[in-house]
């Protein structure tokens, strides 16, 4: 709406700039019109004064190039290239709050750096399960590439590698603690975890009879905290629990070990 003369160092301009941004907020504040003039900078001052109005544009001396022939853009073409702009973050945060039903706070993160929202949809499109993907890649993820010092682009391992990881987590091949496992060796060493749990041996054991006869060793070799539970203390319970997992080395399904220890905790002794 201004322009202003006297200017004579990028620092005049920008205290210009921002004297004149303050007038004309002042103006709109208080219901008064910005009008078009010519002002002068005062660089002592730090104030502009009105040298002179100018009503329109061919006070500014606008007219059109000769040398230059009109350009009309096609509404056609623009479309065209609206539809070829990529996703922002804003909308990607929105659509996958929608879509996926992930809180928020998941959409935000994940949207946050380019390389993890592709990392976090292809996985998705493999295994299905978008709250999974979401969970290993913002807490697992997120936390091994602070330990690292490395940023997501450097990520080694494939949507594919994490999907496998989550599937045999969830047809319970693998538990949550091997799978935090196998996840730093695939971040680590970009390695497939199928493979690494075959090769070591951290599949779940399923054989129910081996698990029936860890279990009744540990009461054996526990009569203590056996008493204990009997009398009501839910700790000597998780007690056993534990030492059962130990005894397998991890590879027993929890939930599992809790439903065969309880029953047989509680079968009724016979006379």
């Amino acid at each position: 709406r201004t322009e202003m003369k006297n200017l004579n160092s990028l620092r005049a301009s920008a205290r210009a700039i921002e004297s004149e941004s303050k007038r004309q907020i002042t103006l709109l504040e208080n219901g008064q019109q910005v009008i078009q003039e010519t002002r002068r900078w005062d660089e002592s001052k730090e104030v502009s004064v009105a040298m002179r109005s100018k009503e329109d544009a061919r006070d500014y001396r606008y007219f059109p190039e000769p040398d230059l022939p009109p350009l009309y853009i096609d509404e056609e073409w623009i479309c065209e290239i609206r539809n070829r702009q990529p996703e922002l973050a804003d909308e990607k945060m929105e659509r996958f709050q929608k879509q996926f039903a992930i809180p928020a706070y998941d959409a935000a993160i994940l949207t946050s750096d380019k390389y993890l929202a592709k990392l976090f949809e292809e996985t998705v499109e493999l295994c299905g399960k978008p709250k999974e993907v979401s969970n290993w890649i913002m807490v697992e993820t997120m936390r091994l590439l602070k330990e690292q010092e490395i940023e997501a682009e450097q990520i080694r391992f494939t949507p594919v590698q994490l999907a496998k990881l989550i599937e045999m987590l969830d047809t319970g091949k693998i538990n949550r603690t091997v799978a935090k496992e196998v996840f730093e060796q695939i971040f680590m060493e970009n390695l497939d975890p199928e493979e690494y749990v075959e090769v070591h041996g951290l599949g779940m054991v399923s054989d129910d009879r081996l698990l029936c006869s860890v279990i009744e060793k540990i009461i054996h070799d526990n009569q203590q905290s056996v008493a204990d539970y009997k009398r009501g203390k839910t700790k000597a319970f998780g007690y056993l629990v534990g030492q059962t997992m130990k005894e397998m080395k991890g590879k027993a399904d929890p939930s599992k070990v809790n439903q065969i220890l309880k029953e047989m905790l509680d079968k009724p002794v016979s006379l």
